[in-house]
């Protein structure tokens, strides 16, 4: 009876460690998998992230405010008297798309833009209104083939 349990003891301590070294590695595998999935999903996230601000509406406004700003300075610069809206006809068509994007813009406007950026979004409604006052006077030059001898004459028409 003394060899038996002897043996019995032997196996008893294989299995124990046996036991053991499976469980470690068992939870070696769910850990590095656990870690792996957790990278995953902490990179997609962060991606996701890094994206957001560059497809919301305040990089939209950058962008038309950008475009906004230089059609307008080039139309009032070819509005100035030495040039006398020689060519400042040509600027009608581009004019007219940046002022019909802004509007696009000013209708896509929430509440909560109006309170999360309010001066951003009245800097819009503003350079919006001036793209309208622009397009205006545009509209009201004389035609291109008129010289401005007389426009200055009055004989336009």
């Amino acid at each position: 009876m003394g060899s038996v349990s002897s043996i019995g003891m032997i196996w008893m301590i294989m299995v124990g460690v046996l036991a053991t070294s499976l469980a470690y590695f068992i939870g070696f595998l769910w850990q590095t998998s656990a870690k792996v999935q957790f990278i995953r999903k902490k990179r997609n996230s962060l991606r996701s992230l890094l994206r957001l601000p560059r497809a919301g509406r305040g990089s939209r406004l950058k962008r038309f405010e950008q475009i906004a700003v230089v059609v307008v300075t080039d139309v009032e610069s070819a509005l100035q008297p030495p040039l006398c809206s020689r060519h400042a006809r040509s600027f009608l068509p581009i004019l007219s798309d940046v002022r019909r994007r802004g509007q696009l813009l000013l209708s896509q406007q929430t509440g909560a833009h109006r309170v999360s950026a309010p001066e951003r979004e009245r800097h819009l409604y503003s350079l919006v209104d001036k793209l309208g006052q622009l397009e205006i006077q545009l509209k009201a030059l004389p035609k291109p083939n008129v010289t401005v001898e007389e426009v200055l004459l009055g004989k336009f028409e």
